[in-house]
């Protein structure tokens, strides 16, 4: 922000704060599309988690070609397709938990509850994708015959995990929203910069 007068300039940041401010305010069309969203992309990370594991595996860790890791992964792919996307079915059950939980948010409750299940859902959705790849990947690149066993541990492991990460995400979301508005009152106030 250079030049103009400090006016100008609180101005200026008045405009921005009020733009964020109105981004992040929710209505319900687009609580729904949200909702969906979710739904949809815990679906999808059922489909495209394990495989991208493998794909990460084969490639980076084993040195294999790109095409020799492509090949590696619709093999596995039409091997045992049914049974990865069975035991991976804890994103299907985040994606059915998550859609509901944003259904059922009302915007009569205020912003600031369907803003922190928003945010609440992403950090878990956030940790449970980086659990299982990094669990896939670590699975895919044991040389233990118990690995197997990990393919079984790893969904509840990535469903507990999404518990704590859900209410720090709830946190963060409150911290956020504060955070905002605080700074939305000290420039109606007048307090964005310092007179000089």
């Amino acid at each position: 922000m250079t030049g103009g007068t400090s006016t100008e300039i609180r101005q200026r940041y008045i405009f921005l704060l009020r733009r964020v401010f109105n981004m992040i305010k929710l209505n319900e069309k687009n609580l729904k599309l949200i909702a969906w969203a979710f739904l949809g992309t815990g679906l999808l990370a059922n489909l495209t988690v394990p495989y991208a594991a493998q794909f990460y595996v084969d490639y980076y860790k084993r040195l294999t070609s790109c095409s020799d890791a492509l090949y590696n992964v619709l093999l596995a792919f039409s091997k045992n397709g049914r049974l990865t996307i069975g035991l991976n079915s804890h994103f299907t059950i985040f994606g059915v938990v998550s859609f509901y939980v944003l259904r059922s948010a009302s915007l009569s409750d205020g912003t600031i509850s369907a803003y922190c299940r928003y945010t609440a859902l992403l950090t878990a959705g956030a940790s449970m994708v980086l659990l299982s790849f990094f669990g896939y990947c670590s699975l895919l690149s044991a040389k233990e015959s118990l690995a197997g066993v990990g393919y079984f541990a790893l969904p509840p492991a990535a469903l507990l995990l999404a518990l704590p990460t859900f209410f720090i995400g709830w946190l963060w979301g409150l911290w956020r929203l504060k955070k905002l508005v605080n700074a939305l009152r000290l420039c109606r106030l007048g307090r964005c910069f310092r007179s000089s």
